[in-house]
């Protein structure tokens, strides 16, 4: 879920697939945004076949722009949920679906505008899956590297830097093993 891709990004992690997301959905949970109560406590999620949407004429989120948003009641999931109505199931995944997107979209603007990542080529229309550093994300990055190499390197005697190229002849990488 959301809290999930939060530990992930502060660990580096840009690619997720996770299973859990449409799993959760047809199981009635589906995600809220902090404007809807959304927050570390409840995982930002909601269980949708609760009673308490029975009656609830709203829409699943004020401010998501899913097509289950925008044209769908939280009494009618609720009452496709509880049902057991495969719609309620779909709906429930392209919130879902939606989220995640959204959410990780948000978090490569921030990214970006607080100077840590750029896309790469961005400047001639972007290379897909490719990521250059930003200031702020280069120094980061030289920093984890120094204090890697501190730790795994130059604190031992017997240990030694090498700065190879990664295009070699196989017999060199099954000599080392």
């Amino acid at each position: 879920g959301p809290e999930g891709i939060f530990a992930g990004v502060e660990r580096g992690v840009d690619i997720f697939d996770n299973t859990g997301i449409t799993r959760m959905a047809r199981t009635g949970i589906l995600f809220t945004y902090p404007e809807d109560g959304g927050d570390k406590n409840n995982k930002f999620r909601a269980n949708f076949k609760k009673s308490k949407y029975a009656g609830d004429k709203n829409p699943i989120s004020r401010v998501c722009r899913c097509s289950t948003c925008r044209d769908f009641s939280r009494a009618y999931v609720h009452h496709l949920l509880i049902s057991r109505e495969i719609l309620g199931s779909r709906l429930a995944t392209i919130h879902n679906v939606y989220f995640i997107n959204d959410l990780m979209q948000k978090i490569i603007s921030l990214t970006k505008r607080r100077g840590f990542i750029y896309q790469g080529s961005e400047i001639y229309g972007g290379l897909a899956g490719t990521w250059d550093y930003g200031p702020l994300g280069a120094e980061l990055k030289n920093n984890i590297k120094k204090e890697y190499l501190k730790e795994t390197v130059y604190s031992h005697e017997n240990m030694y830097l090498v700065d190879a190229a990664i295009m070699m002849n196989p017999r060199v990488w099954v000599a080392s093993g």
